[in-house]
């Protein structure tokens, strides 16, 4: 079962809140990771600045505050799927 998410956020807050979503999901297995990572990456191409730290010049890694915002056990799983997703 998958549950479709916007395509593009515009506020650091909803995108926490879509990625923690997306990290429940995959930990109740209601999302597989070729879904997930499909979703990353469209977030990824579609609004790079609040999801990558682009500002550090780290294009691949998520961005400080959104790790900080979703947690450490989040990030780790959320980064790893963003770098398979490449």
């Amino acid at each position: 079962m998958f549950v479709s998410y916007p395509a593009v956020y515009m506020t650091r807050g909803e995108l926490v809140a879509g990625l923690k979503q997306l990290t429940d999901e995959y930990k109740l297995k209601s999302a597989t990771e070729d879904e997930i990572r499909e979703v990353l990456s469209l977030w990824k191409k579609n609004c790079p600045n609040l999801l990558l730290d682009i500002e550090g010049h780290r294009p691949n890694e998520l961005a400080p505050r959104v790790k900080k915002l979703i947690g450490a056990k989040r990030s780790v799983v959320i980064q790893t799927l963003l770098d398979m997703s490449d």
